[in-house]
């Protein structure tokens, strides 16, 4: 009896140490600059899945190097559930703008009612960025439950950043209250503020209002990305050509622009425009 109480004992005791290794390994791997390191660290905790391992993959949302982050990330992604969700919340007012801002694509991903409760509390972040990324995230998801949030950062958050984005987020869930801040927007003197409000005004349909604002856009504005996305939101909004409305052709209000925006923004604009092309 006393032979197999120690062995059983021998058993436990080296059952933590290994558990104690691998979690030291897993660390050690994460916290490297190595990012072929960092994919096989990440891809063990998704196979085995214990706590320890989920927090030390939400620690490397703060790692220096993108792929290192990116690889966490998608880890967390596919581990998913409330065992994430919970490491996040723990962790998530400790962490750097970088890590939040990853942790919020990753709550928008797991979608589930923790999740949003989280997204819906960074609305309140310190950081104007983490507030914008969480109201977009909102709209994305449709969350009709975050419109009293929103329609109070559209009132009164300091950021313009951020009340634009909150206000696209109200009129992607169809609330269109938003539409004279929206067109209000579209004189913004930021370019990235500009473009929102265009993408917003693409969830508003049959509206007098709007198709004025927007060629009222296009023609104000030189820059090429601005225009094309004007373009492509009057294309979805009305069946009349953009010359009729204009008195020029698409071609002639590309052709004659400021391609300076061009390569910060078309990543942006792709997705963006995929949105638009969306919205029904």
């Amino acid at each position: 009896m006393r032979k197999k109480v120690v062995i059983l004992i021998v058993i436990v005791f080296f059952g933590v140490l290994l558990a104690s290794l691998n979690s030291f390994f897993q660390k050690k791997l994460l916290q490297s600059d190595n990012e072929i390191m960092c994919s096989i660290a990440s891809n063990i905790i998704v196979i085995q899945k214990d706590d320890k391992g989920v927090g030390l993959l939400v620690d490397t949302l703060e790692n220096n190097k993108w792929g290192c982050r990116f690889k966490a990330m998608k880890a967390l992604e596919k581990i998913g559930g409330t065992q994430v969700v919970r490491e996040i919340e723990n962790k998530f007012s400790k962490k750097n703008s970088i890590a939040k801002w990853h942790m919020i694509l990753i709550l928008e991903k797991i979608n589930s009612q923790d999740s949003m409760a989280l997204i819906v509390s960074a609305l309140s972040d310190n950081d104007e960025s983490i507030r914008a990324e969480a109201a977009r995230c909102l709209g994305d998801l449709k969350a009709h439950g975050a419109a009293d949030r929103l329609r109070y950062l559209v009132l009164n958050d300091k950021s313009d950043l951020v009340r634009s984005e909150a206000a696209v987020a109200l009129a992607k869930s169809g609330d269109h209250e938003t539409k004279k801040i929206l067109i209000s927007y579209l004189d913004n003197d930021t370019l990235k503020i500009k473009i929102n409000s265009v993408i917003g005004l693409a969830f508003i349909k049959n509206d007098s209002d709007v198709i004025p604002a927007l060629v009222g856009c296009l023609r104000k504005n030189n820059n090429y990305d601005l225009r094309y996305l004007c373009i492509k939101v009057l294309r979805r909004l009305t069946s009349e050509s953009i010359e009729k409305l204009t008195g020029k052709s698409e071609d002639f209000w590309l052709k004659n622009s400021d391609n300076s925006g061009k390569t910060l923004y078309v990543g942006n604009i792709t997705t963006k425009s995929e949105q638009v092309a969306g919205a029904k």
